[in-house]
């Protein structure tokens, strides 16, 4: 899981399962990531789960996290991006890799 917070707010990201459990041969289809996710903001809260990122676009957090990046990474659905950076980034991103970890690229 993947933790990120601050005084006012608070991600948590957690990559769940494959969207389909069988491959299917689709390189596309076989490697979408049903990503569970709670985000706390002073205007509310919310949480999803929701095949949002590929295998791979779920691997370029990492290095993202680790290089303290301020820029926008987004996937191929627009409804999960990210921005900004947070206090313990490096630790969150070794978390991310660890909750990857069951989910190689298929």
């Amino acid at each position: 899981m993947v933790l990120l917070a601050d005084h006012e707010h608070r991600i948590k990201l957690r990559p769940l399962r494959y969207q389909f459990p069988v491959v299917s041969g689709d390189q596309y289809d076989d490697n979408w990531l049903v990503t569970g996710g709670e985000v706390t903001t002073p205007e509310g809260s919310w949480s999803f789960a929701d095949p949002c990122l590929l295998t791979d676009e779920a691997r370029q957090i990492l290095p993202w996290l680790r290089a303290v990046g301020g820029a926008m990474l987004a996937g191929a659905q627009p409804d999960l991006h990210f921005k900004a950076a947070a206090a313990g980034l490096r630790q969150a991103a070794d978390e991310w890799d660890r909750c990857l970890a069951p989910f190689p690229p298929r």
